[in-house]
């Protein structure tokens, strides 16, 4: 009996896990391409870097600004910026693109990989290939 009720209970957990990752998912890519169809750019920096067991799980949180609004939105990071775990200051002066939609500022996407923080007058990105 005992056995049963284990098994029913595991079976519950991993089926509300699944649950989970996909409604997850389907958010994601909807207000994906949302940003995607209609998107203003911006730049942002790094204010948090947490990662969860190890350097399995890195997270970060980002800042960007609409006008006079100031926005947030976390995204996870792993492989980007290990030592900032240790030393937000490391990542703290790193610029970066944002794409948010237009109408909805708080739906944005960041490009970990394109760094503008050194140049003068960057040009933005033509697609928003590689924005996460």
């Amino acid at each position: 009996m005992k056995n049963s009720i284990e098994k029913t209970l595991v079976y519950g957990v991993v089926i509300a896990s699944i649950i989970v990752i996909v409604v997850y998912n389907y958010d994601f890519r909807i207000n994906r391409t949302k940003v995607e169809n209609n998107y203003f750019m911006s730049t942002g920096y790094i204010i948090k870097y947490n990662c969860m067991g190890g350097m399995e799980s890195c997270y970060m949180t980002y800042e960007y600004k609409k006008d006079y609004q100031i926005f947030e939105r976390r995204v996870g990071c792993t492989g980007y910026f290990s030592k900032c775990q240790y030393d937000l200051s490391i990542c703290s002066d790193k610029r970066f693109w944002v794409a948010y939609e237009k109408g909805n500022p708080s739906n944005s996407l960041i490009n970990l990989d394109i760094e503008i923080q050194d140049i003068e007058n960057p040009t933005p990105p033509e697609t928003l290939e590689g924005f996460r």
